[in-house]
């Protein structure tokens, strides 16, 4: 984040006199949203007061002070995450979603994301595979219209 230099004006023998405050953060309204972690560090002592934190890395009151221990949290805590689908297979994830006339929220809603490229790299077969039977059951459904079909009972003809 910028700062600049605050300034307020007191009053010293009948005249106005600027005088140093410290300095000023500017941010864009908003901002803390898109970050992971925001701290706020007090100037004079170096301490850190945690605003966000969605590690949990961080206790939420106490100031702290920034130490190198504190770098090596973050690095271990972000070398930590799962690896996530690439463009390509969102890409053919999507498509295959799209094929199967299924909606993308409710994909997303099922596997707890907010978007289908939040999906980690070891859960796509699992999805795909998911996708893949809904849609041979859906196609199996639409095969004969005149009879009430028994998913129940394609599942067991399939495993025997």
């Amino acid at each position: 984040m910028r700062s600049k230099q605050d300034f307020v004006l007191t009053d010293r023998n009948g005249k106005q006199v600027p005088q140093k405050v410290g300095l000023a953060p500017i941010q864009r309204d908003g901002f803390e949203y898109e970050m992971t972690v925001v701290l706020d560090i007090e100037q004079d002592r170096h301490l850190a007061t945690v605003s966000k934190d969605r590690t949990r890395l961080f206790s939420d009151s106490t100031p702290e002070p920034i130490t190198e221990q504190t770098g090596c949290q973050l690095v271990e805590w972000l070398e930590a995450g799962a690896n996530l689908i690439t463009i390509d297979e969102r890409n053919r994830l999507l498509a295959l979603l799209d094929d199967a006339e299924l909606s993308s929220i409710k994909f997303c809603e099922k596997y707890g994301l907010s978007h289908v490229s939040e999906l980690p790299q070891d859960t796509l077969n699992e999805a795909m595979d998911a996708i893949a039977e809904f849609r041979r059951k859906k196609q199996a459904m639409h095969a004969s219209p005149s009879e009430p079909v028994n998913l129940t009972q394609i599942e067991q003809k399939e495993a025997a």
